[in-house]
């Protein structure tokens, strides 16, 4: 049995948050448990709902997709961040900036953004064989 990976979807762009929802519902290994609009609501949805996963845009009005994982993180939330930017650069990109750990450019095919988060997750080691 596959352990289902809870995500908080975040994005100030409601089709943007729609679309990854539906993508991530596409498949048996993905739950969303909730959204956000912006960066206040999505650490105390956060808070609320310890997701284990939250997919965060970089850049929203009032704090910001970095300033919320960073919040998240002093408020002792435990979930991962990925994050998705618009740049030009491969995607998928480890980086150095807590406290993320993958940026995912917007764009990508669905099954890659899959792929990713799928990968982001096991190399985490909380997702189950």
């Amino acid at each position: 049995m596959i352990r289902r990976t809870r995500v908080l979807v975040v994005d100030d762009h409601i089709h943007t948050r729609q679309g990854l929802k539906a993508v991530l519902e596409l498949t048996p290994d993905f739950e969303v448990v909730g959204e956000a609009g912006d960066g206040y609501m999505a650490v105390e949805l956060a808070g609320v709902l310890k997701p284990d996963l939250v997919l965060m845009d970089v850049n929203m009005p009032g704090i910001n997709g970095y300033e919320a994982a960073l919040e998240m993180r002093r408020k002792g939330i435990p979930s991962q961040v990925v994050f998705l930017a618009s740049f030009n650069g491969s995607s998928g990109k480890k980086i150095n900036i807590p406290p993320a750990e993958v940026v995912i450019e917007k764009g990508i095919s669905p099954w890659r953004l899959l792929e990713i988060i799928r990968e982001a997750r096991s190399n985490d080691g909380e997702e189950d064989a």
